[in-house]
């Protein structure tokens, strides 16, 4: 499964797995652009606007092949 987490104009593409939880999800965008993974915020794009939850499986929080994720980091890179 693949998803575009989009931040300020950036899209990163990810590949995950049906197992990763949206915790997994922030490791490796922690990984690829530094992010600490607790200033980070996903949200499923057209999803209400909703934070997604670090324990829940991707799939369990509607996220399928070719989302998008919106994330919101309140502060720097750090």
């Amino acid at each position: 499964m693949t998803t575009t987490t989009g931040r300020e104009g950036m899209s990163l593409l990810l590949v995950l797995q049906d197992s990763d939880t949206i915790g997994c999800i922030k490791a490796k965008i922690h990984l690829k652009l530094g992010i600490n993974i607790r200033r980070q915020c996903l949200r499923l794009h057209g999803g209400g606007g909703c934070e997604l939850i670090d324990e829940l499986f991707a799939t369990a929080a509607g996220v399928v092949h070719g989302s998008m994720l919106l994330l919101d980091d309140p502060g720097d890179l750090a």
